[in-house]
């Protein structure tokens, strides 16, 4: 009587162990947790290669930068209509005063102010993640002085009515004379005009209008800061003063 008792406990005890199994296989199978998606896992890196920072993504604004630079090589900036009037004296041959002719030329042209992306590269580029700025230094603008021939005007003859004979004005003179205005034109522009502060100006905000665009083509709410390189931080090779005459 007490062994069919033990025998039915045991059985019992048995199935009950039985059925706990059952139930947590099932459990363990319909409730699985899903694996982690890879491309999560490369994300997560990826960010984190870029930045250091989780969650934060920096943009990489050079690539796109350089390659407009490149495409631009020499970007006009500012230009300014010039005159240089010039005087052609003739003494003589006696070189006397009282025989001297005199008169004017007028010459015509304009300087005009490129910047020189040859000289620009991916140090002069620097992105400001945190107050999102990307701001870029570009050379000095340079000069040339364009002198159009064609404008030329010749000024009346001076000379007492006795003296005979025009002013023979030779090929070799004429170019002379066109040297001799460029240089008063360069002159003018490095010593007495604000053509240099004015052609810098002019720079930075044509240069930022360039370029603005293309950094919003790459991410939106950056704004682009144009500085002009100062003699310090530039080789001594590129210490031109932005003249290139």
């Amino acid at each position: 009587m007490l062994t069919r008792k033990l025998g039915g406990l045991l059985k019992s005890i048995l199935s009950l162990a039985l059925v706990g199994v059952i139930v947590f296989v099932a459990y363990s199978v319909f409730n699985k947790p899903e694996p982690a998606d890879p491309g999560d896992a490369y994300d997560h890196d990826e960010v984190l290669e870029d930045n250091g920072l989780f969650g934060y993504l920096a943009v990489d604004f050079g690539p796109v930068i350089l390659g407009r630079a490149k495409e631009l090589a020499k970007f006009e900036v500012y230009e300014r209509q010039m005159s240089q009037l010039e005087t052609i004296t003739d003494t003589g041959l006696l070189n006397i005063n009282y025989l001297t002719k005199t008169q004017t030329v007028m010459f015509y042209g304009k300087s005009i102010w490129t910047v020189d992306f040859n000289r620009f590269n991916e140090k002069d580029i620097s992105t400001d993640n945190d107050n999102k700025t990307v701001t870029i230094e570009i050379p000095a603008p340079e000069f040339i002085v364009d002198i159009d021939v064609s404008k030329t005007e010749i000024g009346e003859l001076e000379k007492e009515r006795f003296v005979p004979g025009k002013i023979e004005l030779k090929p070799e003179d004429s170019s002379k004379m066109e040297k001799r205005a460029r240089a008063d034109m360069i002159n003018e522009i490095a010593y007495e005009s604000n053509d240099i502060l004015n052609a810098q100006n002019a720079a930075v905000e044509k240069v930022k209008d360039m370029f603005q665009p293309v950094v919003n083509s790459q991410a939106d709410g950056y704004e682009v800061i144009v500085v002009i390189k100062t003699i310090d931080n530039i080789s001594a090779a590129d210490q031109t003063g932005g003249l290139a005459v």
